[in-house]
């Protein structure tokens, strides 16, 4: 293998290491003309809005059964795992952050459904 041949491959190791390798997905409808124009106008307006009157809403959740799906050991002895035995189930939390902090936190037990936030849901 020719020197010249090496300094190019090690210049190609060397620039993929300087890609950013992360992928990110932006909807194909943003190239529409009405979608655009949509846009300029919320852009446009995003100034008038009053941020004490702006909430995010957030959602997580846990579930009992959740453990690594993959795991590392000594070559030739087996991994071991002990996930947690009984009621398996999913805990949902909720919460509103508010210019002020975070506010109305809710938690649920198993999935949110439109029915959990009812006023005087037996669910939260």
């Amino acid at each position: 293998m020719s020197s010249s041949h090496c300094k190019q491959s090690a210049m190609l190791v060397m620039h993929w290491n300087e890609v950013e390798k992360k992928r990110t997905l932006i909807a194909s409808e943003q190239d529409r003309s009405d979608i655009v124009e949509q846009r300029v106008q919320w852009h446009a307006t995003q100034p008038t809005i009053d941020p004490n009157r702006v909430v995010f809403i957030d959602e997580t959740y846990a579930k009992t059964n959740m453990r690594r799906r993959y795991g590392c050991s000594i070559i030739g002895t087996r991994l071991i795992e002990k996930p947690p035995c009984g009621r398996l189930q999913t805990t949902t939390f909720l919460g509103a952050l508010r210019a002020a902090g975070f506010v109305a936190p809710l938690t649920v037990e198993g999935r949110s459904t439109e029915t959990s936030f009812e006023p005087g849901s037996s669910s939260t």
